[in-house]
């Protein structure tokens, strides 16, 4: 860490010797001494989020990531650390008001697991359907090694001991692919994806996937609505070269599959949304075009209404049916 604060890009290298791995968690964040930066009400947030959703930060983040004067609104600040904004009102004062009382810890973390539980912490059946897919993975015996890499912002690749790791993952024959969340307060910024595509084609990497927020967690903080995130897409892309553009976007993993948003198309008198399926539960789904009805504010495909007077989209009555199926 620099004197200003600011991350120090330049500390590490290939050649430095490993410094002791340090892990900060919510038992531990008093203790993060670039903290007392905050207002102790900021601080006392930060206590208060951190009962319900999970904390983990490492030194290199705190080091080497976060730009310490511009905190609390740099991106790698916000999308690391608790925010106020990721808890409902009703909530975030219940658990502060218990912790304000000195309420017994075992009845605070009660109430923090039911306020955890709904923010969906396991969308679309995630939690069973990995571990299938993964099984079926195994048994299909593939030779081919990709690795899905997760980047929120290009400041992740900067620093030269992640390029290092880089380079030893790609000296081993493998494919990195990268997955990238638009999430609000940190990277709603085309210029932000125009960068981070160009860096990691410069890197080696293969864009992927602009995902849209998922619908778990602290979502109400970090969601962008749909028709900003093809805007931001759409501006994004025209950036970059042919060799970046393999990326798919902006997506939705929801329950039926990965839903990508292609556009705004006028009809006649009425906006719509064009979609389209990138995967589905039912393959035959698969690039097959729909359309919804534009809605400024709509963040999620559960939000979105058909177009043309049709009561549900086409795939609907078939993916409640294998919903059923399963219980």
């Amino acid at each position: 860490m620099s004197p200003s604060g600011k991350a120090n890009y330049g500390k590490y290298s290939a050649s430095t010797a490993v410094e002791q791995f340090q892990v900060f968690t919510e038992r531990q964040i008093d203790q993060i001494p670039q903290l007392q930066r905050l207002s102790a009400q900021q601080r006392r947030a930060m206590r208060v989020v951190a009962q319900v959703l999970p904390f983990r930060v490492n030194r290199y983040v705190i080091d080497e990531l976060i730009d310490w004067d511009n905190v609390p609104d740099d991106p790698i600040f916000k999308l690391t650390f608790p925010q106020r904004g990721m808890l409902e009102d009703d909530d975030f004062e219940r658990i502060a008001g218990m912790e304000d009382n000195a309420a017994d810890v075992a009845e605070i973390r009660a109430v923090a697991a039911a306020v955890r539980a709904k923010l969906n912490p396991h969308p679309a059946g995630q939690q069973l359907l990995n571990v299938l897919r993964l099984f079926e993975r195994l048994v299909m015996n593939g030779k081919h090694v990709a690795i899905m890499a997760h980047y929120n912002h290009w400041r992740e690749l900067e620093p030269p001991i992640a390029r290092e790791a880089l380079r030893r993952l790609r000296a081993t024959g493998a494919v990195i692919r990268s997955q990238s969340p638009l999430v609000a307060h940190i990277n709603d910024d085309a210029d932000v994806w125009t960068r981070l595509w160009r860096t990691q084609v410069r890197l080696g990497i293969v864009p992927y996937y602009m995902f849209v927020e998922r619908d778990t967690g602290a979502r109400r903080y970090f969601e962008v609505p749909l028709a900003r995130a093809w805007e931001i897409y759409r501006d994004a892309i025209r950036q970059v070269s042919g060799v970046a553009r393999t990326v798919r976007g902006p997506s939705m993993s929801a329950g039926p599959g990965k839903v990508e948003v292609q556009g705004v198309a006028q009809l006649g008198s009425e906006q719509l949304f064009v979609l389209r399926f990138i995967q589905g539960r039912n393959p035959e789904w698969v690039q097959r075009p729909f359309f919804a009805r534009f809605d400024p504010q709509a963040t999620w495909l559960d939000q979105l209404v058909p177009a043309g007077g049709d009561g549900q989209f086409f795939f609907q009555a078939e993916y409640d049916a294998m919903e059923a199926a399963r219980y």
